[in-house]
């Protein structure tokens, strides 16, 4: 059951207030890490899935809710374990593909200005990358290249799913657009 003593003193206004004051370090705590859960579960959209998205910001829910519950009937160590748990299941790895993403982008952004140039120096754009140096090599087999024709070339990657890819695409309005599942 919920604590008695915390159920009455949450009635009455200048209670809660100090209630929340003496609960100020367990409060940052917690919207540190759900902003964090939200943070990393948004960015899966990107480098994962739209679908590994949503269900990362359901599990966000469903898991902090679950948490505060605990929290409320005095399973604070049980409550701090679930919440911790799952931000170490999501933060970091969402951190380390949203760094790769950005390693990928820029990578790509070379590959499309190497493509430009050569149509420059060359007078067509490259058959492949093989003359291309890579400015992040481990990445070299998450990106392709494709000559469509004399005049248009397409740039891809994907972070974590070959289902999902960031393309760029010279004879397109958008340029460079997302496919996300």
């Amino acid at each position: 059951m919920v604590d008695n003593k915390i159920a009455s003193e949450l009635t009455d206004r200048s209670n809660f207030v100090s209630i929340v004051k003496k609960n100020i370090p367990t409060i940052s705590l917690f919207l540190l890490i759900v902003g964090l859960e939200y943070y990393a579960s948004k960015l899966a959209y990107f480098t994962s899935s739209e679908i590994h998205s949503k269900i990362y910001i359901l599990l966000l829910i469903a898991i902090n809710i679950l948490a505060v519950v605990l929290y409320l009937f005095k399973k604070k160590s049980i409550s701090l374990i679930l919440m911790l748990s799952y931000f170490l299941f999501l933060v970091p790895n969402q951190l380390y593909l949203g760094d790769m993403m950005n390693k990928l982008r820029e990578e790509t952004a070379n590959v499309t200005n190497y493509a430009y140039q050569q149509k420059v120096d060359m007078g067509s754009y490259p058959n492949s990358l093989d003359e291309y140096e890579f400015t992040y090599p481990n990445l070299k087999r998450r990106i392709s290249y494709e000559l469509r024709d004399s005049e248009s070339f397409v740039v891809e990657f994907y972070v974590q799913s070959t289902s999902t890819s960031h393309t760029y695409y010279n004879k397109s309005d958008l340029k460079w657009f997302y496919y996300p599942d």
